[in-house]
């Protein structure tokens, strides 16, 4: 009895030195397509305030699950003459540095991951680092502590702000790129035990509401939510009415650019559009279009098509539509190439080939979840 309550305190006494830090990377804010401008758009200045309002509040977030953050490092970028050529990633975290009162680190340039890695290496046990970057070096520096870090994405809508200012060309400002470290003694090595993409929120207004993964109490420990019981999710057994099933199986909701595949193998597969006609021009008399032109047609021109003026019937197309779209979704690329050589006409094989390329391009985009 008393060997084992001495091995549960040596237990315990073990599990309570390790350690834990929080790193929070994002982009500095808007910039304006002057390039001699240093510093923030005016979309951006309101950013920087969305993130002091934000950031402070006392209330834990999905971000800041300690709350503010403890230490703020702000990256210089320096001319060969010395002087700044962006001020933009210190005044995006500047109003939450005077809001809570930290002194904001700005004295490691840009480049300079060394410098980068020993900065997080000195972070205390428990702190949570805010840190503001441009953008292009960001992935370098997650890489250096969690090598499968993805690429700095080029795009990442949002519901918050969708219709993007045309000065910003629908660039990427509003994720957080975030890694848990963890180490097991004070002269250990921080290492990454996690890394997550989430949203800021901020809806290009002066009265943006935090939200996303800066809204209050959005940390799961906040949720106050009780465990569900264990057991299993009933389904129907089809997916709903005929309208349902259009609306499910439509490329422009579902993913736009690429082909409803899933249509072939679900409850849905009779539904109009993966018949090979849009629900759009189901539903409208007189408009009627065969396998053969659908099969030309781009997702997002389908809707345009007036009618339909060739002789094949989508009953004579349907089987090579269900064929070419299941063979998209397995990817056999080969198998195609092999099958289309014997039975298909040229004109055919050629779509094929155009849909199967900008498929494979539409899978090389990276794609972020963006949380309402």
């Amino acid at each position: 009895m008393w060997s084992s309550s001495i091995l549960l305190l040596a237990l315990g006494a073990s599990a309570s030195k390790t350690e834990w830090a929080i790193v929070n990377l994002i982009r500095h804010g808007e910039r304006t397509d002057n390039k001699t401008n240093i510093g923030l758009s005016p979309h951006g200045k309101l950013r920087a305030k969305y993130i002091g309002k934000c950031v402070a509040q006392n209330e834990p977030s999905f971000a800041f699950p300690l709350g503010p953050p403890t230490h703020m490092l702000a990256s210089r970028r320096l001319g060969p003459d010395g002087k700044s050529k962006s001020d933009r990633p210190h005044d995006t975290i500047k109003p939450l540095a005077d809001k809570l009162g930290l002194i904001m680190s700005n004295d490691i340039d840009m480049a300079d991951t060394e410098r980068f890695i020993k900065y997080v290496l000195a972070l205390p046990a428990g702190a949570t680092a805010f840190i503001s970057w441009q953008h292009w070096w960001i992935t370098w520096l997650l890489k250096t502590f969690a090598p499968n870090a993805p690429p700095f994405p080029s795009k990442c809508p949002y519901s918050q702000w969708a219709d993007l200012p045309e000065y910003t060309h629908g660039a990427c400002y509003d994720l957080v790129f975030q890694l848990v470290l963890k180490r097991y003694s004070p002269e250990d090595d921080w290492h990454a035990t996690a890394f997550s993409l989430m949203h800021m929120g901020f809806d290009g207004t002066e009265d943006s509401e935090c939200s996303s993964a800066l809204g209050p109490n959005t940390n799961p420990t906040g949720w106050h939510q009780s465990p569900a019981k264990p057991g299993t999710v009933n389904l129907p057994e089809e997916h709903g009415s005929v309208s349902t099933c259009d609306t499910w199986c439509d490329p422009a909701i579902q993913q736009p650019g690429k082909p409803p595949s899933h249509c072939i193998a679900s409850s849905c597969s009779k539904c109009s559009w993966c018949s090979g006609m849009p629900a759009a021009l189901a539903a409208a008399p007189g408009l009627r279009l065969s396998m053969m032109e659908s099969f030309e047609l781009e997702d997002e021109d389908r809707a345009a098509v007036p009618t339909s003026g060739s002789s094949a019937g989508p009953g004579h197309w349907s089987a090579i539509h269900y064929f070419h779209y299941f063979l998209e979704a397995v990817g056999c690329a080969a198998l195609v190439a092999a099958g289309a050589a014997l039975v298909l006409p040229a004109r055919v094989k050629a779509l094929v080939a155009t849909r199967l390329d900008q498929a494979d391009k539409e899978e090389e985009r990276p794609y972020i979840a963006a949380p309402a």
